[in-house]
């Protein structure tokens, strides 16, 4: 009789473990693209969770896995889902600007999410802004630049210089992407009169672009 309990109890104890329910695997997956064209490979992609240990959630991220594009920018991480909340994708390559992208279980479809990422590689717009024709102090002309900026571009790229007097002669440089194509607003008060121009600038990749606003 201790022998049939016995057995029972293992049987038993066999039934719960297998009935427990295993973590469901979750598919990841990308493609990295470079000014949202060609695609990159041996691009530098990691993933980051925030998860609940303990029953308490932890606000920081850490590094889950990490992996590379293949040869057609695609990458793919297959994990295992222990109580991940929210997750985070690293893009990164040698003289590019890097790309996050964060993401929740509401973006997955079923127990996959897929996404494009999209990287820009580095460049640097210098602008000679200078007075060349001054009429008296109360002259006054301001830019703009619009597009796309990188998180290092110093002042935003809805922000607005503005510049005072007959005697400007000053050079701005920041950062911004390479490969791509920079709208630059700026208008001119000389005389009481408004004039008001648009220009394109296209920025090269690795390389210092110099533009001359002069008026």
């Amino acid at each position: 009789m201790k022998y049939f309990s016995f057995i029972l109890i293992i049987l038993v104890f066999l039934f719960l473990v297998s009935c427990k329910k295993k973590p469901e695997t979750l598919y990841i997956s990308g493609v990295v693209r470079q000014n949202n064209t060609e695609t990159v490979s041996d691009a530098k992609v990691k993933l980051y969770t925030q998860q609940i240990v303990n029953n308490t959630w932890s606000a920081a991220y850490s590094v889950l896995e990490s992996t590379s594009s293949d040869d057609n920018g695609n990458f793919q991480f297959l994990i295992e889902d222990f109580a991940y909340v929210n997750f985070k994708i690293e893009v990164s390559k040698e003289n590019h600007y890097a790309e996050f992208i964060e993401f929740t279980k509401n973006n997955f479809s079923g127990n996959k999410y897929f996404n494009e990422f999209n990287i820009y590689p580095f460049g640097c717009l210098q602008i000679h802004i200078k007075n060349s024709a001054p009429v008296n102090t109360q002259d006054y002309m301001s830019y703009q630049l619009l597009g796309d900026m990188p998180s290092t571009f110093q002042a935003g790229s809805d922000s607005i210089f503005y510049f005072n007097g007959n005697s400007v002669d000053t050079t701005k440089t920041c950062k911004v992407y390479g490969n791509y194509n920079i709208l630059i607003n700026w208008s001119t008060f000389k005389s009481n009169i408004l004039k008001e121009y648009s220009d394109t600038i296209y920025i090269f990749a690795n390389d210092t672009t110099c533009y001359d606003l002069f008026y």
